[in-house]
């Protein structure tokens, strides 16, 4: 008899706790409800994202760095520091920024390629 009453109390015990635990996470997850999961960006929106990265990067590098108006359009619309220098005054970090954008260009890997060009805009004060 002792042994049947000591198993219907931990019975009842068990179901409490386990009412006890569910009320509990249903008050967290009210409280904290869990951040919506991000869809994950397809091929043509990284690219896209990437394309307009990168073509606010020549804009500011030609607005910061090519001092004459018109070698700033020529650069603006060819992205070559061959179209520019030497034609069109330019600043000595002109080079610089161009040839780094060049090596980017050549890279293979997407993720460090986007690193690498967030750490540019970075630099020129372009929003990335």
């Amino acid at each position: 008899m002792l042994w049947g009453q000591l198993r219907k109390d931990l019975d009842k015990f068990s179901e409490a706790l386990a009412a006890s635990k569910a009320r509990h996470a249903r008050k967290q997850a009210k409280i904290n409800p869990p951040a919506p999961k991000k869809p994950k960006a397809s091929l043509e929106e990284v690219h896209a994202e990437y394309t307009a990265l990168r073509r606010r990067i020549i804009d500011a590098i030609a607005d910061n760095y090519v001092l004459d108006t018109k070698g700033r359009e020529t650069y603006k619309k060819t992205a070559s520091a061959y179209a520019v220098v030497g034609k069109y005054k330019v600043n000595s970090a002109f080079i610089d920024f161009d040839h780094e954008l060049r090596d980017v260009n050549t890279m293979s890997g997407g993720i460090e390629r986007n690193r690498v060009l967030k750490g540019m805009a970075k630099r020129l004060g372009v929003r990335a």
